[in-house]
């Protein structure tokens, strides 16, 4: 595992800055000629496995991401729960650090340029020694993984399964109550009320809502009549 000094403390600043300076890594490394073999030991070469990538301007804020090879073979981006397939160019020179050059094209038509320091830069970087990658990746079989992360896959596919279900089966409707709709004024928008006055609307379920409003699911193949009679058991309005 190598860690890039990419943090430091600031002097005249008094707070920890971002080193931004160009320092290029490789997919692959030899360290013959820093360390002592024996007979025990004698590959030197270690292949790039993970690269931690730091993007911000500051040592205190920013966002953290990775680059990982699962198998050395294709690049994977994990960023939170976002997972995607990276070309070598993400991995290697968009975090090299060091300047880039911007440009515009100013009110005058003429095209502006200047350097800025770029954001993203990697920030520790893990090595497998190149015979040990089939000792360390391997496949993965279902006794390496922990029962706890088993059991909260299997609870969020169920979760998604009752909201696919719900999507499939059923419509979201929005009940409002009507002194929330008297204070809305949209061009173009009307509103129909039975009666000549509020009191005509019971709006006593409302209540028990922060906004008024009450979320309701009800079956895509309902009636108008289903549908009221629904409503009806919910709302206790007969």
């Amino acid at each position: 595992m190598v860690q890039m000094k990419r943090f430091e403390y600031d002097y005249e600043k008094d707070a920890n800055v971002k080193i931004t300076d160009y320092c290029e890594y490789y997919e692959e490394i030899d360290l013959e000629k820093y360390i002592i073999k024996d007979k025990h030991d004698d590959e030197t070469k270690y292949k790039l496995f993970s690269v931690l990538v730091h993007k911000g301007t500051g040592a205190g804020s920013g966002h953290y991401y990775a680059f990982i090879r699962p198998s050395m073979g294709n690049w994977f981006k994990f960023n939170d729960d976002v997972v995607t397939l990276a070309e070598p160019e993400e991995v290697f020179d968009e975090n090299f650090g060091g300047m880039f050059t911007e440009a515009r094209l100013s009110k005058n038509k003429d095209i502006e340029s200047w350097e800025s320091p770029r954001m993203s830069s990697a920030y520790m970087l893990v090595y497998i020694r190149a015979d040990m990658t089939g000792k360390y990746l391997r496949p993965l079989t279902h006794e390496d993984i922990p029962r706890s992360l088993i059991n909260e896959i299997e609870a969020t596919k169920r979760a998604e399964e009752e909201r696919k279900r719900k999507n499939e089966d059923f419509v979201k409707i929005y009940l409002t109550s009507f002194d929330l709709l008297k204070d809305i004024n949209t061009p173009g928008l009307t509103f129909y009320r039975m009666g000549n006055n509020d009191k005509d609307f019971d709006v006593r379920f409302f209540k028990k809502t922060k906004h008024r409003r009450l979320k309701i699911y009800v079956r895509k193949n309902y009636k108008v009549s289903d549908l009221m009679e629904f409503i009806s058991q919910q709302t206790n309005i007969p």
